[in-house]
């Protein structure tokens, strides 16, 4: 037999597309900073729910100050941290016109009574002073969020009360 034996130009490119159709979809997987990124948000999530059961047991255990906090975090959103000043943007979620400048204050009947510390963003740049979580009340829907999810819209709870 003395014939040609070869690839035709459809299965050469074929196969091109399939090699790097398998590469973009193994790069995808495989990209460490989204993997860090999405375990970040997990941090957030675990965080934010459990901000929002301490301040869920404050409803329950201590009814007037948490009536306090719902005046405090009301109309806007406002960061949980221990600073004065919250004036600023904070990520998506905690842009300057949604936030308030002012930080609702968590330590001292929060901290230490239902959580053992501040619970902080894995971000640079937050602290004690500015936690990188917010609550508001807004609507008699009392609402804790992540100030700055980087794989989704959002990180938050929310929870319906009547009251005002």
């Amino acid at each position: 037999m003395n014939g040609m034996h070869g690839y035709t130009y459809i299965e050469v490119l074929t196969a091109s597309l399939l090699i790097i159709v398998v590469g973009l979809v193994i790069a995808l997987f495989m990209n460490p900073s989204y993997q860090v990124a999405r375990e970040r948000d997990a941090i957030r999530e675990d965080a934010v729910r459990e901000y929002m059961e301490a301040f869920l047991d404050v409803q329950l255990e201590d009814p007037e100050r948490f009536e306090e906090i719902l005046e405090e975090v009301q109309t806007d959103r406002t960061m949980i941290g221990v600073a004065t000043d919250c004036s600023g943007s904070f990520g998506a979620a905690c842009a300057d016109s949604v936030l308030k400048d002012v930080c609702m204050d968590a330590s001292g009947d929060v901290v230490p009574v239902y959580l053992d510390e501040m619970i902080i963003d894995p971000v640079d740049g937050f602290s004690e002073r500015r936690t990188g979580f917010y609550a508001a009340y807004i609507g008699g829907i009392f609402e804790v969020g992540a100030c700055y999810p980087e794989t989704r819209d959002a990180i938050q709870l929310q929870k319906r009360f009547d009251w005002e």
